[in-house]
């Protein structure tokens, strides 16, 4: 394999892991089942653009942010842990059930961030 064959693969896999656009798919069906082909496709824009500008943000910016605040990605991975680990309980729980807003604008939150920049 050619090195550039080998480099492109090295960054691509990982980055289609990582956004999972296959379970993406199914979110975005699912988020806007009776949607206009327009207003999905809007928000489809308005989801990309979301996430670039997040991730972009994050690459140019995440050291910096991180050591004004003083924590570590360690630190980070710990505290995202624990709010998915507080999450999944309010879950399995029950607790805190609310009514959807019934809202229609997807494509910001939750589609452009957390879903597509992660």
């Amino acid at each position: 394999m050619n090195n550039f064959a080998e480099k492109f693969l090295v960054t691509f896999i990982p980055i289609f892991v990582a956004i999972d656009p296959i379970g993406l798919v199914a979110c975005f069906i699912g988020f806007a089942p009776n949607a206009t082909r327009a207003h999905r496709q809007r928000q489809g824009i308005l989801g990309v653009v979301t996430g670039l500008a997040v991730a972009v943000g994050f690459i140019f910016l995440g050291k910096f942010i991180f050591s004004a605040l003083g924590i570590s990605v360690a630190d980070f991975q710990v505290a995202g842990g624990l709010v998915l680990l507080g999450l999944a309980g309010r879950d399995l729980l029950g607790a805190g059930q609310t009514a959807r807003s019934g809202s229609d604008d997807f494509g910001v939150v939750p589609l452009g961030m957390p879903l597509i920049a992660g």
